[in-house]
Formats: structure tokens, sequence, C-alpha cells
């Protein structure tokens, strides 16, 4: 039996998911007006090394580290959709995972009502996901894509996983393929894990933004851009710390905890190419951050994978990667001496995002709705560039270098 590429497992699991452009099958033909689906993934990873733990991304407080965890990519979600009209419908989907508390409490990751008058034009307002990047919305339905995991340089700095707000899709046929763009605008509703006691509620962060996409028979395009109004609130120990910062007296403390807690702008611009015809499969994405903050330099990252299904088997390798291009702080002392009860607080995690990662694994669809992944990675981390954003509880002395063996089973129902 012929599996299906990446391409047509994102347009299959995300048309479940109500997700994708309009060209996506429908999944409530003849199943009357609800719809109820759901998809998870378990998973173990073992880290090699006991000097970091690694995350798959900024919502995880805690991380594989010198042994196994089953956090890291477990998950589990259901969704509801109720199809009022040919042209009115409403979702409803509750996702559980290892979250910025170290526990699995469900959320509404999305809530929106969809009106679509016409093929060509389509209106969302709710809560929606945010697919600033190509496959970003559905990065929780593992069984949508080839990995393991998204590559962790790419999609694991990702602020956030939803939106409170609305979006617009239109679509046009266009020479012997299909025209589409989203325009969107909203307000964040996420915390992000600095580790296990401490968090940033980014709540309230406005965004607005859009991306457009030419669909050419095996090949996908995209350019997007995101302007992001980010504001934030830490809490737990790091929030005490801060605190305890701007009641110092100190000029140098009070700056730099006015520093860690200043509003910023950001500014994302991204492209991506996907190719998938007959046994090959393969993605190429690419993005540059312009930050305007004095604490987070401007940075590019992304990643190149391909994958080349054998029947069943479907082997795979990507290559991903993170650099900061300023070198901010680069006149600040790495580490700043704070009074004896709080410890040193060290600048340098902030400063210099630098890592990049060879991942060869393997995916087994061993039934229709069904997959096993296998899957190493080999992360070298640039010393200066340890950043909390990407491992947490870093020893000083490590090398920066790690191998993760990962294993999950992706289910769909």
């Amino acid at each position: 039996m012929t599996r299906p590429g990446i391409l047509k497992r994102v347009l299959l699991c995300t048309g479940l998911l109500t997700a994708v452009p309009g060209h996506a099958v429908s999944m409530l033909d003849n199943e009357g007006a609800l719809s109820i689906r759901g998809f998870g993934t378990l998973g173990i990873a073992y880290n090699s090394t006991d000097n970091a733990g690694f995350i798959r991304d900024i919502n995880q407080p805690e991380g594989a580290r010198g042994g196994t965890s089953g956090h890291i990519d477990s998950r589990v979600g259901l969704q509801a959709t109720f199809k009022a009209s040919d042209t009115l419908e409403g979702t409803v989907q509750i996702v559980s995972r290892y979250n910025y508390t170290g526990e699995y409490d469900p959320e509404l990751a999305w809530g929106f009502a969809k009106y679509s008058p016409s093929e060509h034009i389509q209106l969302r307002a709710g809560r929606l996901g945010w697919d600033v990047y190509m496959l970003a919305d559905s990065r929780d339905v593992g069984f949508s894509y080839l990995w393991v995991r998204p590559p962790v340089e790419y999609y694991g700095l990702l602020q956030f996983s939803k939106l409170n707000g609305a979006d617009l899709v239109l679509r046009k046929p266009l020479g012997q393929g299909l025209l589409w763009g989203k325009l969107f605008v909203g307000k964040a509703d996420d915390k992000l894990a600095i580790d296990e006691d401490s968090y940033a509620d980014v709540s309230g962060s406005e965004l607005v933004g859009g991306h457009i996409n030419y669909q050419l028979r095996d090949w996908q395009f995209r350019l997007g851009y995101t302007h992001l109004e980010l504001g934030y609130d830490i809490k737990g120990d790091f929030g005490d710390l801060i605190d305890m910062l701007e009641s110092s007296g100190n000029p140098v403390l009070s700056g730099i905890a006015a520093g860690a807690t200043a509003d910023a702008t950001y500014h994302f611009m991204s492209a991506g190419i996907a190719f998938d015809s007959g046994p090959l499969q393969s993605q190429l994405m690419y993005t540059y951050l312009d930050s305007e903050s004095d604490m987070v330099p401007d940075f590019h990252n992304g990643y190149l994978s391909a994958g080349y299904r054998l029947g069943d088997w479907t082997p795979y390798i990507t290559f991903s990667m993170i650099e900061s291009r300023s070198d901010i702080g680069a006149a600040t002392p790495p580490t700043t001496p704070l009074p004896p009860s709080l410890g040193t607080f060290t600048m340098a995690g902030f400063n210099n995002p630098g890592q990049h990662t060879l991942s060869l694994g393997v995916r087994y669809d061993f039934l229709p709705n069904m997959a096993v992944k296998l899957q190493v990675d080999r992360s070298n981390v640039r010393r200066e560039g340890r950043q909390w954003m990407l491992w947490r509880d870093v020893d000083p002395d490590w090398d920066g270098r790690a191998t993760i063996f990962s294993a999950t089973l992706d289910f769909v129902f």
C-alpha cells in the first residue's frame, strides 16, 4: 500500500484539523454536522550528556538530561467541528502536553468560528494557531510530519502556539497552480518556561502579519512576515530575582532588570520551499529575526530536510541551525556579581544563540493512521551561545555537544 508523502500527510492531517487552505479534502463529507477527531504521540528521548537538559521547545521547563524522558514529545489532542451550514462552522481543539508548569493540564488550543462565503474566501475568528512558519500550525500533530519532532533550532523558539484574534484567507487559481495568502491579527495567550521554578507570561503580546503561498503540483512556496510587540511578566524564582535587582539601588543591577523585562519589537521574515513527488520529499526553510530588543540579538535560523520512501519505510536526514547576527552585550562582562544571597546572573545565555544539529531517522507507517519513528540527533552548541531558550540547567563546563536518541508512536483517530 502506498503511503502519502509529507505534503500530502500535512494536507490530510491539517485538513482534519481545519488549518489548511480550502483545497484540502474535507473530513466532514457524509458524516453529518458534527465531526470528532483526535491525534497523539507517545515518545521517549534519551540524552547522552548529563551537563544540559534537552527540550523540544521553550514551553518546557525541564529536559532530558543524562538519561531518558517521556515528557519531551508525548501529547494528545481532541478536536470537534460542527458544520452549521455550507458556509459556517465552528471548531474546538483541546491539547494536553508537557507545559510550563511541568504538568499536562489540558488547554484550549483552538476555538474559532469559520465563515467561507465562497471557495476563494475564508474568515476565522477566535482562538487560532499561530502558523508563522510553514507546518507550524500542525506541529503538535506528529503524524503529519516526517520527523520525531520539528527541527528544534527552527520551531523550538516559537514564542506562541496560539493567539486570540482573526485571520483572512484569500485563494485564486494562477496558471497551473493555486495562489493563496493569509492575513492575521491577534494577541498571544501563552506562558513560556524559563526553568522548573520560573516562567514568562507573554499573554497580551500583539501580533500582526501574513504569508503568501503558491502550490504548483508537487511544489509549495511560501513567504511570510510577522510584526510582534512582545510584552511579558516574569514569575517565580527568576521573577523574584528581577524584583530584587530592581530594588537594589545599584544602577547597574537595576539596568539589567529593566533590560530583562522591557517590552520589545520583533520582525519575523521567513521563506520556505517544500517538494513532494513520488518517493522523494524535501523542505528548505529560512527565517531572519530583526530584533529591536537590547537583550536579544538579530538571528537567522533554518533547516534542510530530505526523505525517501521505500514502501512503508521513509529514512530521512535533516540539518538545522540557528546563529546570531549581532553581538549584543559584547562590551558587557559575561557575568555580573550580585549580592551574596543572589549568586551570579549570567548574561551570556540571553545574548548569542548559536547551535546546529544533524538528524538521521526513519519513519515506519505500519497502519494507515499510525507510524513509528526512530531518530538520532547530534547537536553542537557554540560555547558562548548556550541559551536558556533551547537547553535547561546547563553546567558551566559543558562542551556544547549532545547526542539525542528518540522514538515515538504517532497516531490519528
